[in-house]
């Protein structure tokens, strides 16, 4: 099926190689080339993963949210075995290509971590590379203690990460209990409240 419309997909996997759960979440941003939209979304946590198959995982996130056949230019960290139908990983492969096949799409794929990280970090003043979801992550723990699901992390990821953690700390200091993190996170985000505003 012929299409005009053409979609990038940026796949970022992160895992705390440290650990002994390899715990670990995808990130990914889909964005429409025509009409310039974008939806990021950044996974909960997985546990005994590795970076590719976190990025496989993202990627078929990604054709789900499709409604329409698309080129779909795919950008991801390190090389995912596209090509390959066998070996590691061959489940999510598998479903990565019925998911093109019966969506209609057509799908070119690129290892590019540069292009990749331009888009899903920003740099700090010293030229240090900032993982968003990482640092808003380890943020929402020390404010909580408890890990974010991933609607609250496809929330406090849709602004920029210092205000992330801005309302992360108003969190933290909040006097009384919160019963909905969420709820608290988008009237913050809506409200703008800031550590001013809210002293």
């Amino acid at each position: 099926m012929h299409t005009n419309r053409t979609v990038e997909l940026y796949v970022r996997g992160n895992t705390a190689m440290s650990d002994p759960l390899r715990k670990g979440f995808y990130t990914v941003l889909l964005k429409d080339v025509q009409t310039k939209n974008t939806h990021k979304n950044v996974s909960n946590i997985f546990d005994h993963t590795t970076p590719n198959r976190l990025m496989l995982l993202g990627t078929i996130y990604a054709l789900k949210k499709l409604k329409y056949p698309c080129e779909i230019k795919l950008y991801s960290m390190a090389h995912l075995g596209l090509k390959k139908k066998k070996g590691i990983n061959s489940d999510l492969l598998a479903e990565v290509w019925s998911l093109v096949s019966t969506g209609g799409h057509t799908l070119s794929f690129e290892s590019n971590p540069k292009k990749v990280r331009d888009q899903l970090s920003y740099q700090s003043e010293n030229n240090e590379e900032i993982n968003e979801p990482a640092t808003v992550y380890m943020g929402y723990l020390l404010a909580t203690l408890k890990e974010p699901s991933e609607e609250t992390m496809e929330l406090l990821c849709s602004v920029p990460c210092e205000r992330a953690l801005e309302i992360l700390l108003l969190m933290r200091e909040h006097k009384k209990r919160i019963n909905s993190p969420k709820n608290f996170i988008k009237r913050a985000i809506e409200e703008g409240w800031s550590v001013t505003t809210r002293a």
